[in-house]
Formats: structure tokens, sequence, C-alpha cells
């Protein structure tokens, strides 16, 4: 889509909203509507403004709008804000990526990468995307800010923000309990206290007053494990709490203590294979016929007197049964599947904990400052996260015979040796049946993997006013230590059993520091009116990172390795800023233009030695405005941007020694373009219809090239293969709310949403090595996907001397069967898919006084 197609789609919808409305045009400037939508108020810019006055790209999601939109967490963003995308880690849950206009943040599981998209939680910056799924208890809004958002929300916001902001406490007796009953055994459970506050901002002491919340969710599987005795695939078991306490030493005075804690246990999703790459680096050898020329010259060997017992006994019928699920593999093709199995169950376990502190002061008139409040942020958050299991759904356990599913390169090899040898057994032949009978013949496992993180970081901001002037100023400080490890001699081999030996013994030790200065000015000089207001904004980084790894010695069939370690810095310094020209046409009417920069800093890789990354950088133009027509009853806010990103982070998945590793590389530069549209209308007084549309172009002008190991070295070219991944060109998002009857019994109300996104790629780039040749692998995309959720609720029911209410949700309510992400696993020879959720639905009940 062109910019002049999109501006003539841009239009279109604006001339047919307008007779929809043009009965209410009469009224403006007379009488007041009997109904106008909400005033939303924001503080992306860290004071509070209405959201239609803020001159940047910003989506604010109420309490009320998460409920009706099933938000729990920060995955469910995905598709139900304009322009952001992204996926959960198909190696554990919990582990979300985000993508905001096409700035993806890679792998959520490498702890190398930080994130593209920035999460704040009332004001504390969460530093890993292992974080950014957790379980959103007592959350009063959500704002969505796109594009780069280097001034006020520094380092790792290239793509955007989000910033969370929790419901402080009432002060007042409150309480409310919420219960969810629904299909495969959903049983959720979420409390929230509000206590009286004691006593009062006059007294020496001060006012305190305090909010507790609780909530449980539990969930079966949606796929069934055909393994007995396993859990089934997908369940939840997530457990969150939180305390809030609030302390007013004045009017001018507060102290603001915030405390939460998620717990989860979880299966992983089923990884269904649904490909297989081939043998060779030119895609001419099928893995299947391989195996067929193997059990053919096995079926002649076995009928040699004196040849080797086992090739009866154990490698035909592995042979056999192998074909059978490799062709298995191609006969069902790709779809959603009822039930599967893991040799190794997939699972994932999380625990958060996180405090703050925030001081605020307002510190009156201070000279040619102006009006002045302080305010303090202080934070630390610890995170473990522990995962293990399959990443396929081959049944790979070995019969009483010793015979089974076997991957296909462990079977070549039984056929090379036993070609050398006609058959007869060898000492090497024999080495590798001892190796099946101790480790197995899978081909895939996760080994248990796991990471503590930990950061702390303080804020100090100046916030103030003048007469043509509104400023923030402030200073920043952050710190934070990973720490990984995985493997050792008694587990078992990661991918490709026997093949590679027990599991290599690794951990790294992630550090960073981070210091940071900014400010922004909002200046309205006061001509035209004061309908013009410029505003400027610059932020200084500067970080210092470190890494020390170690990697055990490695014995495995074919090669010993020695044990390794590697200790290296580097220090990283930025410049980001904006500039913003915003013009208001009248009250209802605001445009903007705005330069603006990010900046994601450099690294090392944790998971290849010797391996760092460069910093990544952004430079975006937005045209945006904001307009609410017909006495507020029409808000209509379009924003067009184009942008430049210079050596994007992206994860990069590649066979090395046999094992799939993913790594962060620099992904060369994209200019890109798009534009977003939000609609809110109310029509009448008991209905409110949503729309929004967002559309992405562009993908990779320059990617680095995918070079062998054979010399002469050979190498391809990329930029006609790599994509720009996590992000549909085209998505839409359409709801309707009607309130059928009011009473004094209660509310009867309905919604209804649609959500429809175009096919993206999972991925930049599959790539890798076969015998020292480089191999550019197909993508796997993921199709294009509609999907309907509804809501109807009986509200405001009068109960115990309180409320209460009851709704009837449904999600994905056509069944529809789409593919949320997929993995090439290159030499390994397998593709396999993850899926969305299939149809839910269920009863809530709640009770609030």
């Amino acid at each position: 889509m062109t910019p002049l197609k999109l501006s003539v789609a841009l239009s279109s919808i604006l001339a047919l909203a307008v007779p929809l409305f043009g009965n209410c045009q009469a009224q403006a400037g007379n009488d007041a509507p009997a109904a106008a939508l909400d005033e939303v108020i924001v503080t992306a810019q860290r004071r509070e403004e209405t959201a239609q006055s803020t001159p940047l790209a910003i989506t604010a999601l109420s309490d009320r709008e998460l409920l009706q939109r099933g938000i729990n967490d920060t995955y469910d963003l995905i598709g139900e804000v304009p322009a952001v995308s992204g996926f959960e880690s198909p190696g554990a849950r919990g582990a979300t990526t985000l993508s905001i206009r096409g700035m993806a943040g890679g792998s959520p599981l490498n702890a190398s990468l930080s994130p593209a998209v920035a999460i704040y939680v009332d004001g504390v910056y969460l530093g890993k995307q292992r974080s950014s799924a957790f379980n959103v208890a007592d959350v009063q809004r959500m704002e969505v800010l796109r594009g780069p958002q280097g001034t006020l929300y520094g380092r790792n916001s290239t793509g955007g923000a989000i910033n969370i902001i929790t419901q402080p406490p009432s002060g007042e007796f409150g309480l409310k309990v919420t219960g969810t009953l629904g299909k495969y055994g959903q049983q959720d459970v979420r409390l929230n206290l509000d206590t009286p506050s004691w006593g009062d901002v006059a007294d020496p002491l001060g006012e305190l007053s305090a909010s507790f919340g609780y909530q449980n969710r539990a969930r079966d599987g949606f796929y069934r494990n055909t393994v007995p005795g396993e859990p089934d695939f997908m369940d939840i078991d997530r457990t969150a709490y939180r305390v809030a306490l609030d302390w007013h030493l004045s009017e001018d005075t507060s102290f603001d203590y915030r405390y939460d804690s998620s717990r989860l246990r979880e299966t992983n999703n089923l990884e269904k294979v649904v490909g297989l790459t081939s043998l060779d680096a030119h895609g001419n050898v099928d893995r299947i016929d391989a195996m067929q020329d193997v059990l053919t010259a096995a079926r002649g060997w076995a009928q040699v007197p004196g040849t080797d017992s086992r090739i009866t006994r154990r490698l035909i019928p592995s042979l056999e049964t192998s074909i059978a699920g490799y062709t298995g593999v191609r006969q069902r093709g790709e779809g959603r599947v009822k039930a599967g199995q893991a040799d190794h169950m997939p699972s994932t376990t999380a625990d958060v904990d996180g405090h703050s502190l925030t001081f605020q002061t307002d510190l009156g008139t201070l000279g040619f400052l102006g009006e002045v409040e302080l305010k303090s942020i202080t934070a630390y958050r610890e995170i473990e996260t522990s995962f293990s299991g399959d990443l396929e759904d081959f049944d790979s356990r070995l019969d009483a015979n010793g015979a089974g599913l076997m991957n296909d390169r462990l079977l070549n090899i039984f056929g090379q040796l036993y070609g050398f040898s006609s058959g007869f057994t060898i000492p090497l032949v024999d080495d590798i049946w001892s190796a099946v009978d101790q480790l197995g013949a899978f081909h895939t496992n996760l080994n248990g993997g796991g990471d503590k993180y930990e950061q702390f970081s303080q804020e100090v901001q100046l916030i103030g006013s003048t007469e043509h002037t509104e400023y923030v100023l402030g200073l920043y400080y952050f710190d934070d230590k990973t720490t990984s490890a995985s493997g050792g001699p008694d587990s078992e081999a990661n991918f490709l059993a026997p093949l590679l030996g027990p599991s290599r013994s690794t951990s790294a030790k992630l550090t960073s520091k981070s210091q940071a200065a900014f400010g922004q000015v909002t200046w309205t000089p006061g001509w035209m009116n004061e309908a013009l207001s410029i505003t400027t904004g610059l932020r200084y980084t500067k970080e210092d990172k470190a890494i020390s790894q170690f990697q055990g010695e490695h014995h495995s069939l074919f090669e010993d390795k020695p044990a390794i370690s590697l200790s290296d810095d580097d220090d990283f310094h930025n410049l980001s800023g904006a500039l913003t020209v915003a013009y208001a046409f009248n009250e209802s009417a605001n445009s903007y233009l705005t330069y603006s920069t990010g900046y994601l800093s450099g690294g090392f890789n944790t998971t290849v030695f010797g391996n760092s990354f460069d910093e990544e950088t952004v430079e975006q133009f937005e045209l945006g405005l904001k307009s609410e027509w017909f006495d507020r009853r029409l808000r209509l806010n379009v924003a067009l941007w184009t942008y430049e990103w210079e050596d994007g982070q992206l994860t990069k998945l590649q066979v090395i020694d046999n094992r799939p590793l993913p790594f962060v590389v620099n992904g060369g530069t994209a200019r890109r373009w798009g534009g977003e549209l939000e609609l809110q209308a109310m029509p009448a007084a008991d209905m409110l219809l949503s729309f929004s549309y967002a559309y992405i172009d562009g993908d990779f002008d320059d990617y680095p090239e995918v070079c062998g190991t054979n010399l002469p070295v050979t190498c391809l070219p990329s930029e006609d293969f790599a994509k720009r991944p996590s992000s549909p060109d085209n998505s839409l998002s359409a709801a309707v709310n009607y309130v059928f009857v009011r009473s004094d019994w209660g509310e009867l109300s309905g919604y209804l949403h649609v959500n429809w996104q175009d096919e993206w790629y999972e991925t930049a780039l599959w790539s890798g090595v076969v015998n020292g040749e480089p191999v550019i692998y197909d993508h796997q995309v993921m199709d294009q996907r509609t999907v309907v959720n509804a809501r109807l609720s009986f509200d405001a029911i009068p109960a115990f001397k309180g409320r209460m209410s009851i709704v009837l949700w449904g999600r994905n309510l056509t069944d529809a069967d789409y593919p949320v992400y997929g993995t090439n696993l290159g030499a390994l020879g397998l593709v396999t898919e993850q899926y969305g959720d299939p149809r839910t639905y269920g009863v809530e009940i709640s009770y609030a006084y």
C-alpha cells in the first residue's frame, strides 16, 4: 500500500463516519449531548494530561477495557493495539517479545538481549523480556507509546514503550472478589482489598493507606499428552500478589511503596513438527529417501550369515518406525492438533519479586524554575527462571528391544558404518549402540537451562512549569546482573542423542551499569493564540558492560573438547533526543510533527564464545492528527511515520557443533514506513464503536551475508531473503460495546471484538552451515488469522450492600486455527510450529463492596 492509497483509505473512513453523526452536528455549540467519549488521562510525558493533547502516538487502555479484552499480561496486547505484535518463546512460558512498528526484540529466552520495547510499571523499568509477561493484578491503566522514546524512557525503547500504572490505595474500605470458571478446567480467583486510611494528612505522622491484591489462574492443558503419566501441554498455573502502601506526610509530600510477586509453574506449548529440511546444503537430499536407502541396505546385510544381529533386532525396526514418523509429518501437514507427546516434558518455572519506593514532594515556586515537584523512584527486582523439554513432538522412546523412532542423522551414521563393514560389527558401532542405551536417540532436549536476573534502578526527576514552559529534568542510574548455567556431566545430550554425548556444562555472568541525564521542555510562546507549542528533549547515556563465560570439557563419540573460559568488557555512549512541533487547530483538533531517535546498547552473546554485537539506533519522523467531533462523540487519531533502523539487533538461530544456538546479530539497515488509525464513536448513549488499523511497509535494505566454513569461503547475499519479523503488513481491530438494559436491578451489556492480522514472518532469516557450505532456509510464514471474542455482562446487581456482576465470555469463538510461531532447526532436520489458543468460554462472577 502506497502513502497515497493509505491517505485515500483514511479519508474514506472519515467520509463514512460523518453521515453517521450528521444529526448531531446541529447540537454542536448548543446543548450538551446525552453522552460523550471519556477523557483519558495519561502520564506518558511524566505529567498528567489528556491522551488527545499528548503529541505522540499513544493508546491508553483503562481497567475496564483490559477486562473486556481479556488482557491479563503483556502477551495479550499482541493484536489488540495498533502496530503491536510479537510472540511467546517456543522454549518457555511467560517469556514474551513485543514488536512495535516492525521493531522486534528477538528471542526473549536469550539472556544477552535487551527488549526493543521498554516496559515500565509505576515508573520502574523492567530490564528483561522474561519479566514482561507477568500477571496483571490491580492495573489502573496501560499506555502503549509507539515509536522511539529515547528521551524520557531511555535506552531499549527503540520500538516504543509500555507504561503500566497500578491502582493506588483508595483510603476507604473496599473489597472485590472475582471468580472465573471456564473450558479446559479453568479456575481463576482474584481478590482486591482496600483498607481505611490511618491518621490524617494534617497530623504530624500524616495519613497511611493500603491495598492488597491476590490472583490465582489455573487451567488444564490445551493438548492431551499421549505419554502415560505425563501432564498435558499448555496449562496455566500462575499466582500473583501485590501490596501497595501510600504514606502522605502532608498534602504536598508522600511515600508510595509497591511490592509485587508472581509465580509460574507451567507446561509449554506443543511444538508440532510440520516440515523437514534437506540433508545437504543445496536442497537435493531428502531425509526420508536417505533413510529408505539405509533400510534397503540393512535388509540386505541382515540376510548375510554372521552379520550383526542388532541390524534385524534394532536397526531395521527403528528405520521403519522413523520413516513412518517422518512421512507422517508430511501427511498431516500444518494445523492445530488435539494431542501430542514429548520425550522430555517441556516446562517452565518463573519467580518474580519486585520492590519500589516513590517519593514525591511539591517544592513550590523556585524562582526562574517556576512551580517545581521533586520525584524519586527507587526499585529492585529479581527474576529466577528455568525451562526444559523438547522442541518437537516426535515420540523417540525406545521399546524393550531398544528399537523406536530415532533421529535420522544417527540412522544414517549407522548406515555408513555398517556399509563400511558390510553389516558386521566393529568397535565404533558397539560404542554407538552402547551410547543409545545410555542416552537415548531423541532429537531435542532443552536440558533444564535457567537464569537468575537482578536489577536495581534509581531515578530522580524535577517536574516543573512556568508561564510558557513545562519541563522534566532527570538523572537515572541502573545496574543489573544475569547469571545462567546449564548442562553438566550427568545431563542428557541436548540434541541428536547420542551423537554429541552428554551436554557440555556452561555458565555465564553478564553485568551492566548505566547512567543517564535527560531533559524535556515544552515551550508555548503565546503565538497564534497559544495554538503552537514546541517540545525538545535530549538524553545522554553511558553504559559499561562485562561478561565472563565458562564451558566445561566435553567428550562425545567423535571428538573431545577442553574446558574454555572468557572475560570481556566494553562501554557505550549515546545521545538521543526528540523535537516536536505541535499545533492545535481548535480545542478538538491537534496535530504534531516529530523527529525522534532511540538507542539500544551493544553487548555480548552468552551462547557463543567471543561473539559481541554493536549498538542499535533508529531515527524516525512522525506526522500525527488527533481530533474529536460532534461534541466528543467521535474521536479520530491518525499517525504516519517513517524510520531508518541501523544495526538492528535480531536473534539468529544457527546450528553450531550440531546444537541450535540463539545469538544476537546486527541486522544491517532497514528503511520502513507505515501508519495507524484509531477511531472511537458513540452514535448513541448506549453504544460505543471502536476501530483501529495499522500498516507497515519495508523489510531490510542491507543484511549480513551468510558464509560457510570451507576454504575458499563461500558467502550468500541475504537482502532478498531477510524479512521483517514478528509484524504483519496489515492488521485491524473492531469492537462494539452496547448496553441493552439499564434499570434499578442492574445493567445488561454486550461486547464483541474482532481482530484480524495479515500473514507475517516468524524471524528475519533462517540460515546455517551444512558440511561447510552456507544455507538459507525457507521461511515458515505465519498464516493470517481472524479472532473473535465476546462478553455478555450483567453488571451493577444490588447484593449484600454491594454490587455483583455476572459475565459470560468467549475467546476465539470461531475456533480459528493459526500458528503463532515457527522454528527452523536447520541442520537438525526439523521445522516446527506452535499454535494459538483454541476456542474457550466460561462464566465470571464478581462481588464488590
